[in-house]
Order: C-alpha cells, then sequence, then structure tokens
C-alpha cells in the first residue's frame, strides 16, 4: 500500500496531475473526506 504522502509526492511530480494533488492537498486542509475520495477516484 503506497502511503498518502508518497502518493501526494508522485502526483507532484508528475505536472499534468499537479493540479489534482494541489485540489486533494486543499481539501484535506479543510477535512473533506468526501471530496478527497472523489478527486482519488477520478485521479487514479
Amino acid at each position: 500500500m503506497v502511503s498518502s504522502h508518497e502518493m501526494f509526492r508522485s502526483l507532484a511530480n508528475c505536472p499534468e496531475r499537479l493540479a489534482n494533488c494541489t485540489a486533494i492537498s486543499r481539501a484535506l486542509v479543510l477535512g473533506q473526506p468526501i471530496v478527497v475520495s472523489s478527486l482519488a477516484n477520478s485521479a487514479f
């Protein structure tokens, strides 16, 4: 299982997915797990 930290690093290293990484990070900061789940499902 890949840790969330490693996942974010790999996303940040992919320019085409940088927007998704930013959106997921913002959602985590705001405490919106439902949004995070939907973004993660669409990203992968």
